[in-house]
């Protein structure tokens, strides 16, 4: 992707978590409509790209990630037809950490991992 954020700030490709209201009314065949302000947000999202800024990297932040924020920080950025939203660092609440800690049983895909 040719584009770079400038700063402390970070690239996200949101995640939806839930279907949102007009995929779940065409499932049952009604027609929705919704105002923008009523649309449900995504609280989460993968970094795609990140700032120049060496906080971010010092901080282990990485392109790849899952990071939380809150529904109304960032704005939005369109890019190549797709919505992203363009973080500043203070608005990340938190990273989604990935490794495994030691002394945790790994799921063997039969049973669900603990909480």
């Amino acid at each position: 992707m040719p584009y770079r954020p400038i700063g402390a700030r970070v690239l996200v490709e949101d995640i939806i978590t839930t279907l949102s209201l007009e995929a779940r009314g065409e499932k049952i065949g009604l027609a929705v409509i919704t105002d923008e302000r009523n649309r449900p947000r995504p609280t989460c999202g993968r970094i795609v790209a990140l700032g120049s800024d060496p906080m971010l990297r010092e901080e282990g932040l990485e392109v790849g990630q899952t990071v939380q924020f809150d529904k109304l920080a960032g704005r939005y950025v369109y890019l190549g037809g797709k919505e992203y939203r363009s973080l500043e660092y203070q608005e990340i609440i938190g990273v989604e950490d990935v490794t495994p800690q030691p002394g945790t049983p790994q799921p063997t895909g039969q049973e669900l991992p603990p909480l």
